[in-house]
């Protein structure tokens, strides 16, 4: 194998990867969680259906067509999610349910944070006559 066989095998081993994370529903072994697992699928559907340079440019050191490639991934997407439609379902209510809750604003103000007392005052504040960053 040559090198430029070498390289061009090394790119289509990266945009097969990207096809991977897209359309894998399991944590891979390396012990990723269901969270980072949809991450990894939501970045790779980007990269793979969203026009990019880098996608681009990766194709063309594989020596493909981005065109072809995009349309290959997107009809891949598809079918993947057409078989796994339930377990996707699940698999999100599963990632909802694992974070943690969102904090909801209220219509009352923040609290100010307190003023320090003048008798909480360090001793080294004593020794200049300061309190904080202020003058006596």
């Amino acid at each position: 194998m040559s090198d430029s066989d070498a390289e061009r095998s090394l790119w289509v081993k990266v945009i097969s990867q990207h096809l991977e994370d897209a359309t894998s529903l399991c944590p891979n072994d390396s012990g990723d969680t269901p969270h980072r697992r949809h991450l990894a699928r939501i970045t790779a559907r980007a990269w793979l259906l969203v026009p990019n340079e880098g996608f681009r440019e990766v194709c063309e050191l594989a020596g493909l067509d981005h065109l072809a490639v995009r349309r290959f991934a997107r009809a891949k997407i598809e079918a993947f999610e057409e078989r796994n439609a339930n377990a996707l379902r699940a698999r999100a209510v599963e990632i909802e349910a694992a974070m943690p809750p969102l904090k909801i604003a209220t219509d009352k103000p923040p609290e100010r944070p307190k003023r320090q007392s003048r008798s909480s005052k360090t001793g080294a504040d004593e020794d200049r006559g300061r309190v904080g960053n202020f003058d006596r």
